[in-house]
């Protein structure tokens, strides 16, 4: 879940005091050994992909299902949980024990249901494949087709897409192309979880001034920061960091628990 808001501006900034460096790649940890198969028990449904087993937080491989607050996230929680029960379920791992945030990936079985293929068949999950974790990539892309052209689950009825489009085509337009992202620090300095403020984007707006309240910041991990009502003036940059500290004027901070 993220949580995040925009204060008055002010002079501040996050907590952290690690110096700014260049950008690099987004770093992709090691695939590591190879990990079998373990049943366990799940402590809590986080959320509609994402589950708390007995040892830590575990995520869905490739299926994308809808954010906390976007239209059909309580629907997939559901199923999740409906589909989940007070089973053990049996976790298998593809080829990387865990994306770039440390948390665990997982194809999730209970019994002989495949949850994660369940979930699309359902119509509740997008696709969302990341090499080199795609060993079912085939199956969740046929079933997103299928339930996608059967208007099968909350994500493919027909009144809800309808509906959907009409608000788009309502708001306004999101110029997006005239955004630059002008500095990316993707790996901070020393242990990422002890220094998580040196982890940042940089974004100016090179377009009119912009009503940006709701729009979005998303990775692939699935974190996503939700911009509070606030008017982006032309010509400033915003800088968006990952941990934990004070929103102030033209500095975010993007929190978020796993």
């Amino acid at each position: 879940m993220v949580v995040a808001s925009l204060r008055a501006l002010a002079a501040c900034s996050p907590a952290s005091t690690a110096p700014e460096s260049d950008a690099g790649p987004i770093p992709t940890p090691p695939p590591g050994p190879p990990e079998e198969a373990a049943d366990v028990q799940v402590l809590r449904v986080v959320d509609s992909d994402t589950i708390d087993g007995t040892v830590e937080r575990v995520r869905y491989i490739g299926i994308d299902t809808p954010e906390v607050n976007a239209r059909c996230a309580d629907e997939a929680t559901r199923l999740n949980q409906d589909l989940l029960g007070d089973s053990q379920v049996r976790l298998v791992p593809d080829e990387e024990n865990r994306h770039v945030y440390g948390r665990i990936l997982r194809y999730v079985y209970v019994g002989n249901i495949h949850l994660n293929l369940e979930l699309a068949k359902r119509g509740v999950a997008g696709v969302l494949s990341i090499p080199p974790n795609t060993r079912h990539a085939d199956s969740f892309k046929e079933a997103v087709a299928t339930a996608r052209a059967g208007g099968i689950g909350c994500l493919w009825d027909p009144a809800g897409l309808a509906a959907e489009a009409r608000a788009r085509a309502s708001a306004t337009p999101t110029p997006t192309e005239r955004l630059l992202v002008t500095r990316f620090r993707a790996n901070a300095a020393g242990l990422d979880q002890e220094n998580l403020n040196d982890e940042y984007v940089a974004i100016v707006n090179l377009g009119p001034d912009l009503e940006i309240g709701g729009w979005t910041v998303r990775d692939r991990a699935d974190h996503t920061y939700v911009f509070p009502a606030y008017t982006w003036p032309t010509g400033v940059e915003l800088r968006l960091h990952t941990g934990s500290g004070t929103d102030c004027g033209t500095v975010l901070t993007y929190i978020y628990e796993d």
